[in-house]
């Protein structure tokens, strides 16, 4: 998940997952899991006014959440293309 914000005077933002991500359990109740983030891009445009516009472009919905000890699921997913037709 990007995270966009801004910090003495300027804009910080992290790029989005192209993989997994752990999911978070502050309680230690849960086992470790982790969901296959639908990978995305940052696409950036520079104006003529020198601006720069920044859009998140999600690739693929993927499913979720998994426990570690299923090994098989990685596998089982299909792979998936970066640009659909």
């Amino acid at each position: 998940m990007p995270i966009n914000t801004s910090w003495n005077d300027t804009v910080i933002s992290t790029a989005p997952s192209m993989g997994m991500q752990l999911v978070l359990d502050l309680t230690l109740k849960r086992e470790s899991e982790f969901v296959l983030e639908a990978p995305a891009y940052h696409l950036h445009y520079w104006t003529t006014d020198k601006n720069l516009i920044t859009h998140t472009v999600v690739v693929k919905p993927v499913d979720g959440p998994y426990l570690f000890e299923e090994q098989n699921v990685i596998r089982s997913q299909q792979p998936y293309t970066l640009f659909y037709p």
